[in-house]
């Protein structure tokens, strides 16, 4: 056993009611490995490294010979976790211990994805992480929901981690940003806020369970009339609100963002599939520092506006609406550990909450750069 693994581990989490997992990542490595509880010495560890873009790697693989037969699927389910959460989509079994065993548990194909590559049995990540939890399922140590969380977690923080290099963020940060910038920004932002209640009461009327009616109703009651923040905002820079209100359509990359929400649960009527998208906007405004609220005041103030601050309450406002430990994105997780039960179903969910995720970052990027002479035309894909 590893001793940085079984000694040193940084991080623990319960994979179901059998095992806890920890991870640490090595240089360009990552090792997991798996224990009876927190802290115990690990009953067996894998080694996994990206082998280029979108392809990850399981080097190596080591179980103690006591270890039930649930043992190995909960490994490698984990190794693959860990890839999934650094942008895998293929993984290849690089290592002979457990091979056969292995190559089933995953169902994994011999070859390669690409004619040059040296032939190595491979599969795509989301096949064999269905593969997996159903051999789990079977064995009576089903994925636990807490888990699915915390990837779930990891995945949006790490992703809100280069924010303030985002268009609009960044130039509020170095005082580059224009009124005119600031007014488009808001403008947009208006475009989806103020569909928020009847979103959400969508969800309420789409809710099978009383657990996910529960929640839509508390998230829409602190959502009402969200979009007169945004108004009073506009209305202090004496921007025209009767335009954004009426007449203003939302810009492309806003537009993206409105058709996840929307199409999640006006189309697929799926309560689930539309929390990814309340979990990367309340993201972004739930970690907003208070550096970035000065820096905005600063940059109102600038305009020559007097009383900056009444300028933008819809960001500080929703600091505390969405942050914090009973913050709406805390409550979203919450709520996500009571709903996720399948592999099928969280990966249906990550995949909408990464389309969530891009067409934040953009959206942000187009509010300054839009507006802005030296800016290539853009057209997203």
């Amino acid at each position: 056993m590893s001793k940085a693994i079984s000694d040193e581990a940084s991080t623990w989490v319960q994979i179901n009611h059998e095992f806890w997992l920890s991870e640490r990542r090595c240089a360009e490595k990552w090792e997991v490995a798996l224990a009876n509880d927190k802290g115990r010495p690990p009953l067996a560890r894998a080694r996994i490294s990206l082998a280029g873009t979108g392809t990850a790697r399981i080097e190596e693989l080591h179980v103690n010979a006591e270890s039930d037969r649930s043992v190995l699927p909960a490994l490698l389910y984990s190794a693959g976790r860990r890839a999934r959460i650094e942008g895998a989509r293929v993984v290849q079994l690089a290592c002979e211990s457990y091979r056969d065993v292995a190559v089933d548990l995953m169902r994994l194909s011999e070859g390669s994805p690409h004619s040059s590559e040296t032939p190595v049995p491979w599969q795509r990540l989301d096949i064999a992480m269905c593969a997996l939890s159903t051999q789990l399922e079977g064995l009576n140590t089903p994925i636990a929901s807490s888990l699915m969380v915390a990837e779930t977690r990891e995945s949006v923080m790490r992703w809100l981690e280069p924010g303030e290099t985002w268009g609009f963020f960044q130039s509020v940060l170095d005082g580059s940003l224009s009124k005119d910038e600031y007014i488009y920004a808001l403008g947009n932002v208006h475009q989806f806020v103020r569909h928020t209640t009847r979103i959400l009461g969508r969800c309420i009327a789409h809710g099978d369970d009383s657990e996910t009616r529960r929640h839509f109703i508390n998230h829409l009651n602190g959502e009402v009339n969200h979009e007169l923040i945004v108004e009073h905002d506009l209305a202090h820079l004496n921007a025209d609100v009767h335009f954004v209100q009426h007449d203003m359509p939302p810009n492309l990359e806003t537009l993206e963002f409105m058709a996840v929400q929307e199409s999640a649960i006006a189309y697929h009527q799926d309560p689930l599939l539309l929390v990814a998208s309340p979990l990367a906007a309340e993201g972004v405004t739930a970690h907003m520092s208070e550096r970035f609220m000065e820096r905005l005041r600063a940059c109102i103030s600038s305009w020559g506006v007097k009383s900056p601050e009444k300028a933008c309450q819809f960001f500080s406002s929703h600091m505390t609406f969405d942050g914090g430990m009973d913050g709406h994105w805390e409550g979203t997780l919450v709520y996500l550990e009571r709903i996720l039960k399948s592999e099928p179903q969280f990966q249906r969910f990550l995949t909408t909450c990464r389309a969530s995720m891009g067409t934040t970052t953009r959206m942000y990027e187009s509010f300054t750069r839009d507006l802005r002479a030296d800016s290539n035309l853009h057209i997203s894909s």
